[in-house]
């Protein structure tokens, strides 16, 4: 699978961060520990988590199951989805991070 560029994702993840902002929720743009762009979101616990973005999926991510991503094709959706999840508090599930890149993850089930 090829990866787009951290460019282009760092853009998607601008894109997020000012509708993030725009709806009160705090976040910060850095890189996760593989060196790929990420927002640290914090939610109403002050609890924080990765928000990760693959672009070859169109999906912004914060953990590992199917409830735990929402499509990056439209941005305003997706701010409302994460703000509706920090207000509520991040999952137990998404407490264990995957340490990865989404797209390092997928290339371990497809190998």
């Amino acid at each position: 699978m090829e990866q787009p560029s951290p460019s282009a994702e760092r853009q998607s993840l601008a894109d997020l961060l000012g509708a993030l902002h725009r709806r009160g929720v705090s976040a910060i743009a850095g890189v996760d520990d593989t060196g790929w762009p990420c927002l640290t979101v914090a939610d109403s616990k002050l609890v924080t988590r990765r928000v990760n973005v693959n672009l070859s999926l169109w999906w912004f991510t914060w953990g590992n199951g199917h409830d735990e991503r929402v499509s990056s094709h439209r941005v305003e959706d997706a701010a409302d989805r994460i703000a509706r999840v920090v207000e509520e508090g991040w999952p137990e599930q998404a407490a264990v991070d995957s340490g990865g890149h989404l797209s390092q993850d997928l290339d371990e089930h497809t190998s």
